[in-house]
């Protein structure tokens, strides 16, 4: 009995030291794991400020070449020099403000969408404003997209917008309504205004903002239907990126 209590004793004395090198052991590689997550966190926050400042300059450099082709345009001897000028204009400052977008959000990555469209919705009302009362109904969920769908979405939308604030209100006000929806892994987007509607029978592949909208929506791996009923509408799906 003495034998097996002092065999007992000893064994017990063994897994203690073993309890003690493990909780060491744990303890270290621990310290160890902290150090390293610290170390990433900071090299992640170094890698977002680096891509939002990319982001900005990107803005900036933009809003040069805007100021460059307003200058152009101010020199341009017919309304439709000025008016290429001014198209260009509108299709760039589209995509500037998707930068200032991921410039300011949290997300380096996404833009909220219909954050997106109320401010693009802004800056062309603002080129484009005249004596014609033009209103806007948005009906947006919130939805983040990623910037490789961001870039052609700001474009199309801008050419949509952009065709019905200078032709489908000849004369007089109208309504320009918005719809964005996300079901099954899909987006759909519609643009519809009140005027008298766009020939696309006729004019299909003959003007050059419908053939870019055309290139977008090929872009995003998407389809695009139009419709002259009760004014011009255009309605896009494409998958959720």
């Amino acid at each position: 009995m003495v034998s097996t209590k002092l065999v007992q004793a000893k064994s017990n004395e063994q897994v203690k030291k073993y309890q003690i090198n493990l909780e060491k052991l744990v303890q270290r590689k621990t310290r160890q794991l902290e150090d390293s997550n610290k170390d990433l966190l900071s090299k992640n926050r170094e890698k977002e400020v680096l891509i939002k400042e990319i982001h900005h300059r990107v803005k900036n450099n933009m809003q040069i070449i805007i100021s460059l082709l307003n200058m152009q345009a101010n020199l341009a001897s017919t309304e439709h020099e000025k008016s290429v000028f001014n198209e260009s204009k509108d299709r760039i400052r589209s995509m500037a403000l998707i930068h200032e977008r991921l410039y300011l959000e949290k997300d380096i990555l996404n833009i909220s969408l219909n954050e997106y469209i109320d401010e693009l919705i802004h800056e062309l009302s603002s080129s484009y404003r005249n004596d014609q009362q033009v209103e806007f109904i948005v009906n947006a969920k919130k939805l983040e997209i990623s910037i490789d769908a961001a870039i052609p979405i700001g474009l199309l939308m801008n050419e949509l917008i952009t065709n019905s604030l200078k032709h489908a209100f000849v004369n007089k006000g109208g309504t320009i309504a918005i719809e964005e929806y996300y079901e099954n892994d899909e987006v759909t987007l519609i643009v519809k205004d009140s005027g008298p509607g766009f020939d696309f029978e006729n004019y299909q592949g003959k003007t050059f903002g419908l053939e870019l909208v055309e290139i977008l929506v090929s872009q995003l791996n998407g389809v695009l239907e139009y419709s002259n009923k009760n004014g011009s509408s255009y309605l896009i799906r494409f998958p959720y990126q």
